[in-house]
């Protein structure tokens, strides 16, 4: 089967979207920071879409707060399983506390160490963690990159230690894909094929 990922586009979809085919594409992909005027462009696209959250809300350039993933039939995979032609999809959004906690766990202070909110976060993202190891997806989809693998040491485009983790770990998934860099790189590590996509990116699985 064919998926189109998107990752990035901030809106600009319109712009480029003439230069892909999407006529065999059975499965769209949003691995965060689109925004719904990309979403507006794949409307007649009559396919199943999911997607996770970026560091920059769908919602950005109208200034509203509200569920755009559901007002565009778009599926929201963050920190869920999702299933399509026997493959088993797996979302990772971005969070900035994710950062944070990473930091603090490797011995940083920050304003928050002491904080209840420490607490609360990392147990959430405990919890997330238990059911992304014990999901064993397929294909991850996640916004961050893994440490390590095509990242970048400027914070605002920080990797993720727990990704590489599981990328080390037997629970490897096939492919993981991710945007937030702006660049198209991919690499294979073991058993793993890990894709970085910008702006678009059509494969055949």
């Amino acid at each position: 089967m064919k998926i189109a990922f998107f990752s990035d586009t901030h809106g600009t979809l319109s712009e480029i979207i003439a230069d892909y085919d999407f006529s065999d594409v059975e499965l769209c992909v949003f691995c965060g920071d689109c925004y719904e005027s990309d979403f507006e462009q794949l409307k007649a696209l009559n396919i199943p879409k999911i997607g996770i959250d970026g560091n920059h809300p769908s919602y950005e350039k109208s200034g509203t707060k509200r569920d755009v993933f559901k007002e565009y039939g778009i599926i929201n995979i963050s920190w869920k399983e999702f299933e399509f032609q026997k493959r088993k999809f797996f979302g990772v959004p971005w969070k900035m506390s994710y950062i944070m906690l990473e930091s603090i766990m490797a011995g940083a202070k920050t304003y928050f160490s002491n904080n209840n909110w420490v607490t609360e976060e990392y147990e959430k993202l405990s919890e997330n963690l238990k059911r992304l190891h014990l999901a064993k997806p397929d294909i991850l989809i996640s916004h961050f990159p893994a440490l390590g693998i095509m990242d970048s040491t400027d914070f605002s485009h920080r990797w993720l230690r727990f990704l590489r983790e599981l990328l080390d770990s037997e629970n490897t998934p096939k492919l993981l894909i991710h945007g937030h860099l702006h660049e198209q790189k991919e690499v294979n590590l073991k058993k793993t094929k890990i894709i970085q996509v910008f702006p678009v990116r059509i494969i055949e699985i």
